[in-house]
């Protein structure tokens, strides 16, 4: 491999990392529908060199979400050795709104997300585990799939990311997995 091939793909990598690195400051400062023109700037790129590395804004969320999303994952096959399934889907339930609001306005992306990217569809596979081992065990409801509860999901998330009295973000989430006749 020539020298200048070395030193291109090292600086890809470098402008790869820049990349997540900005867009999870922006993100964090922004929400979820922050500019990528404001990414690429902080990055100390061009938006095209952007769109190289991440040809969608989704594809861009999900690399910045990666490991956080990994965890979810991790997470839920954990739980899945747990005594009470509704209970350890309860708990994951809980992980998984929270994620949502990493970013404000990610609950929204959040469905679509999972069903196009890869690693979203980890975390679907075992959110969707969880709840057939709840409904197998007659802990949660038996006519709703995981689509269902990651769109319920999304709107608990969506509408309890700016509400700032813990007590009524409690009972939102409360009354959402009380929807899911968790036992």
């Amino acid at each position: 491999m020539s020298e200048l091939h070395r030193a291109t793909r090292a600086d890809a990598r470098r402008n790869h990392e820049q990349l997540l690195a900005a867009a999870n400051q922006v993100f964090t400062e922004h929400g979820a529908d922050a500019s990528l023109g404001q990414i690429a700037k902080r990055a100390g790129v061009g938006i095209g060199t952007l769109y190289r590395h991440f040809p969608t804004r989704d594809s861009l969320l999900v690399a910045t979400l990666q490991g956080s999303l990994l965890a979810l994952v991790d997470y839920a096959r954990a739980l899945l050795d747990a005594k009470s399934p509704g209970e350890a889907l309860k708990v994951w339930l809980k992980a998984y709104i929270k994620h949502a609001t990493t970013y404000r306005g990610l609950a929204v992306c959040l469905p679509p997300l999972t069903n196009s990217a890869s690693i979203c569809e980890l975390v679907k596979n075992a959110g969707t585990a969880l709840l057939e081992r709840a409904q197998a065990a007659g802990e949660a409801r038996a006519d709703i799939d995981f689509d269902d509860v990651a769109v319920m999901s999304a709107g608990v998330a969506f509408a309890t990311q700016e509400v700032k009295e813990a007590a009524r973000r409690k009972r939102v989430l409360a009354l959402f997995l009380d929807s899911l006749d968790l036992r």
